[in-house]
């Protein structure tokens, strides 16, 4: 399967994307056209706004065919995903565009045309296509959560076909059947609910043997040694940055774009290490982001507070704030890369034409890939981690440490239970569970958490807040 440009649909990005459409002169918001460029004239013309829809979103994608030219179907499908009734988060919407660009490239490259379902189904798109992501699984050259999400948005522009165009073809794209599937609402009560599957739908594949914690995904909480080797591998490289964004982590349990998102007044700038959590207001209402910008309180240890003041009262954090986006006081960023652009931008900040890229925290990524999981390889080879499980790593240690009031009667499960839920921000008890429910099976995954974040402490201790040229990282620019 070829992935030359020349044959290949692209996603291409646009920044500020508007909304408009043509109309009468008398109605007229705005004109667009009246130039002429290589000797092309474009004459004037009236616009006005798209009725109940935003007048511009900050990234949109579009699809371009082989020969450069817009693929129509496929930019309205994306249009209306992000301008209709239930508009669609920028990633999501990204993730769309490429995975229909992956299925047009697919069925380009085969000679198939997309829109004509024959009488053999395994020459069918969608039957193709799934036969082809079936081969990349297999050679695990994408994941099965990869396979079925690139499914699934190919079966999404086929539904929207069939609603908004009417497309009926000759043979079914698919067999679709409703099932009950069974789950804990956020009361902890089991319940069910009637959904659509079809046969042309990824199965999840078996557990290896050791448990995962389903917590806004598939979290590893990291074990005691390997829990050990990351810090050490924080405190050699001696990227302070770094190192405060992974303590946030490993202190609060925040997920990376809370912790990416945070700003000047988050932190308490008086706060002292006398053994108090202090909280922090993040989500709805707030500019820091958290998932589905849901509001929380988040609880961070006030000598956590301490040293990020100390930050931002440095040189280095100051160097950086310098080269930023200016923000009234106290609403910059706290993680700025040396250029003075933040880790990943707020959905508050998408609007801002300052800001070329849409950060997602791509930076922390490699940085884990390209140096730290490299150090930490060389003494314990085959490591693996990702950003995500330091929250299942902070909930397991949270448990340990509730473990022994329960053993010394200070408080009983519910207590417990109820603890872990409130500092890890879970909607529904069923998540929190599965966190009881792998230390049951993993006994000795974690450690105390105020014992570790003693030893955290000491890592923070005597450091300096130099902007140090050398020890920067190829994507802090």
């Amino acid at each position: 399967m070829s992935t030359d440009t020349a044959s290949s649909y692209q996603k291409i990005k646009l920044r500020n994307f508007r909304f408009f459409e043509v109309c009468e002169p008398s109605v007229a918001m705005d004109w667009e056209g009246g130039i002429e460029t290589d000797n092309v004239s474009l004459p004037a013309y009236p616009i006005t706004a798209w009725p109940y829809t935003a007048s511009h979103i900050p990234f949109f994608h579009i699809i371009l065919d082989p020969d450069q030219q817009i693929w129509v179907l496929g930019n309205l499908y994306l249009l209306d995903k992000v301008a209709g009734n239930k508009p669609v988060k920028h990633q999501s919407e990204e993730n769309i565009a490429s995975d229909l660009a992956h299925f047009m490239t697919v069925l380009h490259n085969a000679d198939k045309d997309w829109l004509t379902f024959g009488m053999r189904t395994h020459e069918r798109p969608t039957y193709f296509y799934r036969a082809e992501l079936e081969i990349l699984v297999a050679t695990d050259a994408i994941k099965w959560a990869t396979a079925k999400r690139k499914m699934s948005s190919a079966i999404g522009i086929y539904r929207w076909m069939k609603r908004e165009r009417n497309f009926t073809p000759r043979f079914q794209m698919w067999k679709e059947e409703k099932i009950q599937i069974r789950y804990t609402d956020k009361f902890g009560f089991p319940s069910t609910k009637e959904v659509i599957t079809t046969d042309l739908s990824f199965k999840r594949p078996p557990e290896h043997a050791r448990a995962f914690i389903q917590d806004g995904g598939k979290l590893r909480p990291l074990d005691l040694q390997e829990q050990e080797l990351l810090i050490d591998a924080l405190y050699r490289l001696d990227n302070i940055e770094m190192l405060f964004i992974f303590i946030l982590a490993l202190t609060t349990g925040m997920r990376i774009q809370t912790i990416l998102t945070l700003r000047e007044h988050c932190i308490d700038m008086l706060a002292k290490d006398e053994g108090r959590l202090i909280k922090i207001s993040v989500g709805d209402g707030t500019l820091v982001d958290t998932k589905n910008q849901t509001h929380q309180d988040v609880l961070c240890p006030d000598w956590v507070h301490a040293k990020l003041a100390a930050y931002l009262a440095s040189p280095k954090y100051q160097a950086r704030k310098d080269r930023a986006c200016s923000k009234p006081k106290g609403e910059q960023y706290i993680f700025l890369t040396r250029t003075g652009k933040p880790y990943y931008l707020a959905n508050s900040d998408k609007s801002d034409t300052r800001y070329t890229a849409a950060e997602n925290g791509s930076a922390i990524r490699a940085f884990i890939k390209d140096r730290i999981l490299p150090l930490i390889n060389e003494a314990s080879e085959g490591f693996q981690f990702s950003f995500h499980d330091l929250r299942a790593t902070f909930g397991m240690n949270l448990i340990e440490e509730k473990t022994k009031d329960i053993d010394e009667g200070k408080i009983n499960m519910v207590d417990l239970l109820d603890y872990v839920r409130k500092r890890l921000n879970h909607t529904s008890v069923e998540t929190t569970m599965s966190y009881l429910n792998f230390r049951r099976n993993e006994q000795e995954i974690a450690q105390a958490q105020t014992d570790f974040e003693v030893h955290l402490k000491g890592l923070l201790d005597d450091r300096r807040f130099s902007d140090d040229q050398a020890r920067k990282h190829p994507d802090d620019k």
